[in-house]
């Protein structure tokens, strides 16, 4: 869109309905066949365009104010339209416009989904019972295969060790996994197999230990 307009600036020093007034005064002088440029440079509040004729350039769809980018975009090339927006009421004439496109508007919702307590209870139930049932390292890839869950490895842990593979802060779970022996369900200090590490339920198994030498 490429247009131009006179801005009769509201607030402080003029009412909103002043401005109106004298918005409308402009309107039929323009219909009449006054200049845009002289009575933008004599009347214009918009110290950036007021010289120029109030000549505002092309510009896309969205970037003006909404009242004013509304006004734009639904007048036709050479037609007279005013706006009222924040700054008081302009006079718009549309000087040029391109090619009509087609235009979606999209609206994005953005909500986080958090587990209910019966939800959590469920799942961890479930974490519980798999350790339960799967207490050899057979049993607990043959259950992971079989229910498709998801098998991190970790090899070489350390005891300072901070992180594991997939699990944000996981410190509670390194440390029981130094105090189990080899071939045997991680357990923590409450004899619980189910850790819950951030929004994740873990059952750990530990495959080997190894001394330093």
């Amino acid at each position: 869109m490429h247009a131009r307009h006179i801005l009769i600036s509201a607030g402080q020093t003029r009412s909103l309905a002043s401005a109106k007034v004298i918005a409308d005064s402009l309107i039929t002088l323009l219909k009449s066949g006054a200049s845009f440029d002289v009575l933008a440079m004599t009347n214009s509040d918009d110290q950036g365009s007021s010289q120029i004729g109030g000549d505002l350039g092309w510009f896309p769809e969205g970037r003006m104010v909404i009242p004013f980018n509304n006004a734009c975009f639904t007048a036709k090339k050479g037609e007279f339209v005013t706006a009222e927006t924040t700054y008081g009421i302009h006079i718009i004439e549309v000087l040029e416009q391109s090619k009509n496109a087609r235009k979606y508007d999209i609206g994005i919702v953005d909500r986080k989904i958090i587990a209910s307590s019966a939800t959590n209870q469920r799942v961890y139930s479930e974490a519980s019972q798999f350790a339960g049932t799967n207490n050899t390292y057979e049993k607990f890839n043959s259950a992971i295969a079989l229910q498709k869950l998801n098998k991190r490895i970790a090899n070489d842990v350390a005891p300072a060790q901070k992180t594991l593979p997939g699990l944000d802060n996981p410190r509670s779970l390194i440390i029981s996994l130094f105090s189990t022996k080899e071939g045997n369900i991680v357990l923590d200090n409450n004899q619980q197999a189910v850790f819950e590490v951030g929004d994740k339920y873990v059952v750990a198994f530990c495959t080997k230990a190894q001394e330093d030498e």
